[in-house]
């Protein structure tokens, strides 16, 4: 990662656009032979992102993954689109910025070289939704980046709610389609850069103002899906959870209570388990602890798993 870092001076802002439902993954099938700077692209934003992608399937020009409950097309044609249909209502569709050039498929990502200038689109599955990277090449590429919604072609109604999530509903329906996770941008000195999203009618805009930042820009670690959230601890914060004690309670559930109340209180009454996981994961080499949590009500039940990537530092 580092490598790519020192290579690529690009600035990297993440959209997370999630489902009403999970599924599993389908095996991959082969895909087209991609140009070295589509590669280039698609390695600096993995390595931002931090997360492995998802099998896709080519399929007629267009990246498909099915996760079991969710499918996602991702067309190579700008023009197109990112689908996500959730079999339980009228798909989701959400627009690539700018105009530009056909995507290629890169493994799990469709990389769509110069949306703008000195700027570029990747757009990868999750294994609930899609999750769009703006690489950012200079300090020449716009600061405004403008998703159009649709959903089952009747337009979208957008709605910014509590902690910065926006809920994509089909106009007049009171149930979110899809929600789209807060607006991130991290430098390469782990700094947030700020960026934002503003509505304007059925599109989605996010500023990033990222003149000046030293590149590449990382995502948030506090991350949200349609059911769960979770929280990921660096290594510092690792060992303290480890070590036990005041001290590790205060780390946990303090630093939990902050982002959830719920899941504060719930990791009082579940501290051993964060425990035993911190102190696996201490005992791995470039593993940290991280807590999943019920997005919506009182959590009863926290998850506490070890992980490695870009938050584990």
């Amino acid at each position: 990662m580092k490598h790519i870092m020192k290579r690529a001076r690009t600035a990297i802002v993440g959209l997370a656009v999630v489902a009403a439902s999970l599924g599993t993954v389908t095996v991959a099938e082969a895909s087209p032979e991609p140009t070295g700077g589509a590669v280039s692209v698609a390695g600096v934003a993995n390595a931002a992102a931090g997360e492995p992608t998802v099998p896709v399937a080519d399929d007629a020009g267009r990246a498909v993954a099915d996760l079991g409950t969710v499918d996602v097309e991702l067309p190579l044609d700008p023009d197109g689109g990112w689908m996500i249909d959730a079999k339980t209502g009228p798909p989701v569709t959400l627009g690539v910025p700018g105009s530009g050039s056909e995507g290629e498929l890169v493994g799990g990502n469709v990389v769509y070289g110069d949306v703008a200038e000195d700027a570029s689109v990747v757009a990868r599955p999750t294994t609930d939704g899609v999750q769009a990277l703006i690489v950012i090449d200079g300090p020449e590429a716009p600061t405004e980046y403008r998703f159009p919604v649709d959903v089952g072609g009747e337009g979208a109604e957008l709605l910014l709610v509590e902690g910065g999530l926006i809920e994509v509903h089909l106009p007049g329906s009171a149930e979110a389609a899809a929600t789209v996770m807060p607006a991130w941008a991290f430098d390469a000195d782990g700094t947030p850069v700020p960026t934002w999203f503003t509505l304007e009618g059925s599109t989605l805009v996010q500023t990033v103002d990222h003149q000046g930042a030293p590149y590449p820009v990382v995502a948030d670690p506090n991350t949200c899906g349609t059911i769960s959230c979770t929280y990921y601890f660096g290594r510092r914060a690792t060992k303290d959870i480890a070590g036990g004690g005041s001290v590790g309670l205060t780390m946990a559930c303090g630093t939990l209570a902050i982002v959830n109340r719920a899941a504060g209180a719930a990791c009082a009454l579940q501290f051993g388990a964060l425990v035993l996981q911190a102190i696996r994961a201490r005992d791995r080499a470039g593993h940290c602890l991280k807590v999943k949590y019920p997005k919506y009500g009182q959590p009863r039940v926290l998850v506490p798993q070890i992980y490695t990537g870009k938050y584990c530092k």
